[in-house]
């Protein structure tokens, strides 16, 4: 299967679009780490359960903001171990 090429502008866009998530989650949910791996697990597996009912749904839009949603958590998971706040 050839896979479409994703021009650069897209690719940009997409950026733009996880800098805003992630510059959200900060605002709504304020700078609070995770404390644990099980807790990073926790919330990218909700995600996942979320994108997958809005696969099955087939709402693009909806289909969107989980992936958006599982990079927040996956990102935050991400910055809460390099800040070493994960004690498990």
């Amino acid at each position: 299967m050839i896979r479409p090429i994703i021009p650069n502008q897209k690719i940009l866009y997409m950026k733009a679009q996880i800098l805003k998530e992630l510059d959200k989650n900060i605002m709504v949910k304020g700078a609070g780490s995770f404390t644990s791996s099980h807790e990073t697990l926790g919330c990218v597996t909700e995600e996942y359960k979320e994108l997958t009912d809005a696969v099955h749904s087939k709402d693009m839009k909806k289909i969107e903001e989980e992936l958006l949603d599982i990079i927040g958590a996956a990102a935050w998971g991400l910055a809460s171990l390099y800040n070493k706040t994960l004690n498990w």
